[in-house]
């Protein structure tokens, strides 16, 4: 978990920096990122594994707000076994960047979760990392906060 978070950190402050040496990124780039992240966002509530296999990096670091990690396996396992399902997810704030192959998105979302035992609306603060790699852009890492309710 320590190499996981610390591979994350790496990524991000990466990331951070070529966006400060960049310029404006190109509005297709971001639109290209909005669209993956809407298509992620809607096969993980589908579970279409297709889709999810296209778009979730296979060295995919994905942190629950629970703080529990999953590789890409774990995360689309779960999501098959309906350890969690996502029945809807509203991003209500999204702020993406571009540098490069590199795309950072952070914002707000609200998700409706269930597990076996609870359905959940959260609120959560998240930041997310893309990579650009043979043409298509692919998720490698994800972060998420819970926020207090409303």
């Amino acid at each position: 978990m320590r190499a996981a978070t610390l591979n994350f950190i790496l990524c991000l402050t990466l990331v951070l920096s070529a966006c400060q040496h960049s310029s404006e990124p190109g509005i297709e780039a971001v639109a290209e990122v909005k669209a993956v992240q809407a298509a992620r966002l809607q096969a993980m509530i589908n579970v279409d594994v297709a889709v999810l296999e296209s778009i979730l990096s296979p060295d995919l670091v994905y942190t629950h707000t629970t703080g529990s990690v999953d590789t890409r396996e774990q995360f689309i396992e779960s999501l098959v076994q309906r350890n969690i399902r996502y029945h809807a997810v509203d991003v209500v704030e999204n702020t993406i960047r571009v540098a490069g192959d590199v795309a950072t998105s952070t914002g707000m979302a609200v998700m409706n979760v269930s597990n076996a035992t609870m359905s959940l609306e959260l609120r959560i603060r998240f930041i997310e990392v893309y990579m650009r790699s043979d043409g298509r852009w692919q998720l490698i890492a994800w972060q998420s906060t819970r926020l207090p309710p409303t």
